[in-house]
């Protein structure tokens, strides 16, 4: 029986630009603390976490030949054209959106964001856990909203 797996989700946020990006890593359960100790071992003395706004050109190629290495699979949601009005509205449908891809993929969504954020994946009705079937599916196969 494969593996179940977690998404760890996070999102940003460029108001200037109009764009929402809601981000989701997939992680098999058993090679979770694996990815945790890699990611602990990038932290500098007295650094709390990995923030790539705050990481230079030169650290932040560090973190990604790093992640580069471990075995996980991602998606991506992204909105573009978004309003400060519509804001919530277009959250909304990356998480709705991201939420139905996760459960196409039986993955459990698990989010880094905020409490607010992480109760409304939570109760979301396809944020129940769910067996993996499969660890991922390669891009040429996601539909063209991911692509």
């Amino acid at each position: 029986m494969p593996s179940p797996r977690t998404a760890y989700v996070d999102e940003s946020l460029r108001i200037g630009v109009g764009l929402y990006i809601l981000v989701a890593v997939i992680v098999a359960d058993q090679n979770a603390d694996h990815h945790r100790a890699a990611l602990r071992d990038l932290l500098f003395r007295r650094q709390v976490r990995l923030h790539w706004h705050d990481e230079s050109s030169q650290r932040r190629r560090k973190l990604v030949e790093v992640l580069c290495g471990l075995e996980h699979a991602g998606v991506v949601v992204i909105a573009t054209g978004m309003t400060p009005r519509r804001q919530e509205r277009t959250r909304r449908k990356c998480i709705d959106r991201l939420l139905a891809e996760l459960v196409s993929r039986d993955t459990r969504a698990r989010s880094s964001s905020a409490a607010t954020r992480t109760s409304t994946l939570a109760t979301a009705p396809w944020s129940r856990p769910f067996a993996a079937s499969k660890l991922s599916r390669p891009p040429s196969q996601w539909p063209g909203s991911l692509r």
